[in-house]
């Protein structure tokens, strides 16, 4: 007797209501996803990390009140059990370490396409870090995939 696959349970965080509305009709259309949650600033975005307890957290960095940087940050000291995918329009080498330095196990460019953050999501749920358009297993392949993907 083979169980139904449990849905992964995503939070969305972003401060433009069409992005977070866009998102979460897509996510909710993509087969073993279910949006639990929005987030329109960071702070809210932790307020429902805490609350909700996603499995994922789709984060952008530029947000008001709580950056998503100062979000990470948060997530980590606080040891919450997230996988954070970095969620952005334009990002820095430096910046995207930092990301994966401070716990994010993906990042996604905005202008990626619904296959693309559906893989990610995936392949973060199995333990895999995800880099612009590559998976990668260690964070030494990250930090790799980071120079390949924003070179400059």
């Amino acid at each position: 007797m083979g169980g139904a696959r449990k849905a992964v349970r995503i939070l969305v965080a972003d401060d433009h209501p069409l992005v977070r509305d866009a998102l979460c009709k897509i996510i909710g259309l993509q087969p073993g996803f279910a949006v639990v949650g929005e987030a329109a600033d960071g702070i809210e975005a932790v307020q429902q990390v805490r609350a909700l307890g996603p499995d994922v957290l789709l984060l952008d960095l530029s947000m008001p009140r709580m950056n998503g940087m100062d979000v990470l940050r948060e997530l980590a000291e606080t040891g919450a059990p997230v996988r954070t995918i970095v969620l952005t329009g334009a990002i820095e080498r430096e910046t995207a370490r930092e990301a994966l330095r401070l716990g994010a196990r993906g990042i996604v460019q905005k202008e990626s396409s619904t296959a693309l953050l559906s893989k990610c999501v995936r392949a973060v749920m199995k333990g895999e870090i995800w880099v612009g358009l590559e998976i990668t297993a260690r964070p030494a392949q990250s930090s790799r995939a980071i120079d390949r993907t924003w070179a400059t």
